[in-house]
């Protein structure tokens, strides 16, 4: 089995940790704003971002939804 890696660096406006029903696996659910840089920094793009598991729990327990004032 192969798996994807990509970074995305900005700014988490929502993060959600939960367990699945059925199989009670640990699961965060994020969105992240980056800057666009193309317009000036006035825009942002917005990511959904599911992590799973043991990253699921440091996720929950280190990353807070903070936004840039």
């Amino acid at each position: 089995m192969t798996f994807s890696t990509a970074t995305i660096q900005g700014y988490v406006t929502f993060i959600k940790a939960d367990t699945t029903p059925n199989t009670k696996r640990a699961v965060c659910n994020m969105l992240i704003a980056v800057p666009n840089k193309r317009n000036n920094m006035t825009t942002t793009d917005t990511y959904k971002v599911s992590v799973w598991d043991n990253q699921a729990l440091s996720a929950a327990q280190y990353i807070k939804a903070e936004r840039k004032q």
